[in-house]
């Protein structure tokens, strides 16, 4: 046991003399990968899907309640963080129209909250292109038809209830402050809708739970990576210490869980490193990701607290990777290889329902697959699955055993290294 420890040490020691290359390898990885992220959360945030909808008003605006109503809206309602109602002539929103600088706009008439206090209840016009499929388009059309309905709903329950009142002896004035009281709790039944339902936020500020899993996917890539910098000692070129360590009574087993050991303490010292200079750095400059999506220092905490098991199943995959392997370009080229060709195959750099429902459920258990899956859940502030964790220990303790079988054979002489 002490000859192995002396070996994992001096081992680790030979890692560490790599931080300079660890140092220009990493930085190329993370401006690669940097710009393959900002790629595709920038096509997120531009998509039509995520582009707030604005939908202008137009007409005759300049009544004191309708002004009190859009106040209402654009404030209190939910939809202010989907939607915004500029208020413009019609002819400013025919032409905002026209270049399609807005969504489409609604049209008061002339006279329409007068005749509505009269409890005659006028159209309010929609405009938007005929042909219009656009998910926020059907959006918009309901929600105007719904506020139609609630406004001709309303007015004929405020007025039936003021008729049936007066009709009965009471006087306006003493009707006055029990109708204003009814009315304003019904705004405020419009307006608050959000004390309908509570809203669950998960993720760094700004983002959605799509824009989670695609910087998991990319933290994954970029674990899987990681390996490259290791390459010069992680890769041997003949077997004779590992038959002369054998002959010495350290066994292939003891061989590569020192070895291991020296890799993986490297492995962590450098990503916890990097992932407190990205703590910092999005805690004191306050940067944010492509789209507006902002990422303040306790959502890079979040994700970097979610590294250590993820690394410990990347690490064990680029152990056997190099222990399967002969020489620098091959150990590389596999390395590299396998990162890209899992982290497609499991919806890392390529989102997953592109391909068949069989090779996403293969996916979900492959390395990348498990890493990606437990990054994403975890900095969400779920706690992972089972399954997930379940998977990751079969995953780490297989490739152990695959790199201690290669070991084994490599002592023997039955396959040289």
């Amino acid at each position: 046991m002490e000859k192995a420890a002396v070996y994992s040490l001096l081992t680790a020691k030979r890692y560490f003399r790599l931080i300079p290359f660890t140092l220009v390898i990493t930085v190329i990885l993370v401006s690669v990968l940097g710009a393959v992220l900002a790629n595709v959360l920038g096509k997120r945030a531009n998509s039509e899907e995520n582009q707030p909808v604005s939908i202008a008003i137009a007409g005759d605006v300049n009544d004191v309640y309708l002004k009190t109503a859009l106040d209402a809206v654009k404030n209190y309602d939910m939809t202010r963080y989907a939607m915004s109602f500029p208020i413009m002539t019609e002819e400013e929103a025919k032409e905002q129209f026209k270049n399609s600088r807005i969504t489409g706009y609604i049209v008061i008439p002339e006279g329409y909250m007068k005749a509505a206090r009269a409890g005659n209840v006028e159209s309010i016009y929609f405009v938007t292109t005929s042909g219009a499929q656009s998910l926020s388009s059907r959006y918009v059309s309901e929600m105007i038809r719904t506020i139609s309905e609630m406004v001709v709903a309303s007015q004929k329950a405020t007025y039936g209830y003021e008729r049936f009142a007066l009709d009965r002896g009471v006087t306006f004035e003493e009707l006055k402050p029990s109708a204003q009281a009814e009315v304003a709790k019904y705004i405020m039944a419009l307006v608050n809708r959000d004390l309908l339902f509570s809203v669950n936020k998960t993720g760094f500020s700004g983002a959605s739970t799509g824009d989670d899993s695609v910087v998991a996917g990319i933290l994954t890539v970029f674990l899987f990576l990681w390996g490259i910098t290791c390459c010069t000692v992680a890769t041997r070129k003949d077997v004779r210490l590992c038959r002369s360590l054998g002959a010495e009574g350290v066994g292939a087993g003891r061989q590569i869980l020192a070895e291991y050991a020296a890799y993986l303490f490297f492995f962590f010292a450098s990503v916890a490193a990097i992932a407190a200079l990205a703590v910092a750095a999005f805690g004191i400059f306050h940067l944010s990701l492509p789209g507006g999506i902002a990422v303040t220092g306790e959502d890079a905490l979040r994700f970097a607290l979610s590294l250590p098991f993820p690394i410990l199943i990347a690490s064990s995959v680029q152990f056997f990777i190099y222990e399967a392997t002969s020489g620098i370009t091959g150990g590389v080229l596999a390395q590299f290889l396998t990162a890209i060709l899992l982290g497609l195959a499991t919806g890392c750099l390529y989102p997953p329902h592109f391909f068949p429902k069989t090779v996403q459920k293969i996916g979900e258990f492959l390395p990348t697959g498990i890493v990606r899956r437990f990054i994403s859940e975890f900095s969400s502030g779920k706690a992972p699955s089972a399954t997930v964790i379940v998977s990751g220990i079969v995953c780490f303790a297989l490739f152990t055993a695959l790199s201690v079988l290669f070991r084994k054979a490599k002592i023997t002489g039955v396959r040289e290294g």
